[in-house]
């Protein structure tokens, strides 16, 4: 079932990457599929990396 799409700002380079994939993937995948996996990925990243400058993992 589809989702209605939601409207985020994602950092340029990122998006080139997805533009890229997205034209090499065609017809499998669509822009927004891989949009949100790439989003889904760079926020786990971004989880990790900051990780340790959240308050309440401090030791």
């Amino acid at each position: 079932m589809l989702q209605p799409m939601k409207t985020v700002l994602i950092p340029e380079d990122l998006l080139a990457k997805v533009k890229i994939l997205a034209a090499l993937e065609k017809p499998k995948k669509t822009i927004q599929d891989i949009t949100a996996e790439k989003l889904q990925e760079y926020v786990g990243e971004a989880s990790v990396r900051m990780a340790d400058k959240l308050p309440w993992n401090k030791k």
